[in-house]
């Protein structure tokens, strides 16, 4: 019984839910009969309202339709553009709307001024001290009313302001952007030296290095020191094997002996002696090479440091050259040291 109670719970706030949803519904379809009869009476601004107030219980595209349309027959122009706006991006359907939409915009785009704004990304725009809904950079033109504005652009502590006026169906843009501050020049720094000497034009694609001449691994530090780190890596990858299978032989030869408890193989010519054998012959083989080529791995591998750390590095101008030489019937290198 304690189990279900929860679900009980559960399924008694998904009712209440789905009772206030269709609550809503319901009232949003009474205003929206009566914002139809109003319209019907020729009340325009009595159908504003309940219009609105549908619309605000549930929005739809035909609410949001008619209050664009209501809007517009009470000269509320720029809530009727901004409405209609928001009924064409939500992709109507319905055909009869869809091919009467441009004309209504044509005749609020005529009543209405359009400011298309420049700012700062992710600044703040503020209209009369009101701030936009959207942050730059907008989407769309701000659509007012014609008359004289007051624009701003804000971002962290940076701020530009401008001054604007438009008429009725003009588009005027308005630029916020602030300039970004330089970095401060070092104080003292002498201008940089010209090689040029006077009356010689410099080749422009040329730009002679500044200070001391730049230094790279020569082509043989490279060669010996990837040849070492090589060698290096790959005797401790054989010595890791070596010793892997040294171990193996020994578990192996171990669980031979353990096989024939109180025999020897001293003198014994038997298969399983004679495997013996050959099994610790193996270990000490494989455990000889292991040693000896992690070792030597690293000692390669130490030079190969050595040589990163201690190698004189030539400068570029003296630095090898390698170049690929492909032939009929070879591939090869060339080059100078």
């Amino acid at each position: 019984m304690p189990r279900r109670r929860p679900l009980v719970l559960l399924a008694a706030l998904v009712a209440t839910i789905a009772l206030a949803v269709e609550a809503r519904a319901g009232q949003s379809d009474q205003r929206f009969a009566e914002g139809m009869k109003s319209v019907e009476s020729g009340k325009f601004e009595e159908a504003r309202q309940s219009f609105l107030q549908a619309y605000a219980l549930r929005p739809t595209m035909p609410i949001l339709w008619n209050l664009a349309i209501a809007e517009y027959k009470v000269g509320r122009h720029v809530d009727a553009i901004r409405h209609m706006k928001a009924y064409l991006k939500g992709s109507p359907t319905d055909p009869k709307y869809v091919q009467l939409a441009p004309t209504v915009m044509e005749k609020l785009v005529a009543n209405t001024c359009h400011i298309e704004v420049e700012a700062q990304e992710g600044a703040d725009v503020l209209l009369n001290a009101d701030p936009w809904p959207k942050r730059a950079p907008l989407d769309d033109t701000i659509d007012v009313a014609p008359g004289n504005y007051a624009m701003e652009a804000r971002k962290d502590d940076r701020s530009v302001k401008a001054n604007t006026s438009c008429k009725a169906g003009e588009t005027v843009k308005v630029k916020l952007v602030w300039q970004e501050k330089a970095a401060p020049a070092l104080a003292g720094a002498p201008p940089p030296a010209s090689s040029a000497q006077p009356g010689q034009q410099k080749d422009p694609s040329y730009a002679p290095p500044d200070g001391a001449p730049s230094r790279r691994w020569s082509t043989t530090h490279i060669v010996v020191t990837g040849g070492l780190a090589a060698v290096g890596v790959a005797g401790g990858v054989i010595g890791i094997v070596g010793l892997s299978g040294a171990k193996s032989d020994e578990t192996t030869s171990r669980d031979l002996v353990a096989q024939q408890p109180g025999q020897t193989c001293v003198g014994s010519t038997s298969a399983d002696c004679a495997r013996i054998a050959d099994l610790r012959k193996s270990h000490d083989a494989k455990q000889t090479l292991g040693v000896v080529a992690l070792v030597g791995g690293g000692v390669f591998l130490g030079g190969a440091v050595a040589s990163v750390l201690f190698w004189p590095k030539a400068d570029a101008a003296r630095s090898g050259r390698v170049r690929p030489v492909v032939g009929l019937g070879y591939l090869g290198l060339d080059g100078s040291f």
